[in-house]
């Protein structure tokens, strides 16, 4: 199951729904520490403004 990429627990970009990833996720905190609104973050990126806050929050990709 591992081999093909199926397991169980996948996190991250690993994880085959995954719209994200690590580079969007260090653009967020790093646009966001520059002093820019969540939904500014938002269209730069291309997400709701609600992901924005969900990954600023540790809701979302919190094992980074």
């Amino acid at each position: 199951m591992k081999s093909k990429g199926r397991e169980a627990h996948q996190r991250g970009e690993d994880h085959g729904n995954a719209k994200l990833t690590i580079a969007d996720i260090e653009k967020i905190f790093r646009l966001r520490k520059e002093g820019l609104l969540y939904q500014e973050i938002a269209e730069i990126i291309g997400i709701h403004k609600g992901t924005v806050g969900n990954v600023l929050r540790g809701e979302r990709w919190a094992h980074l």
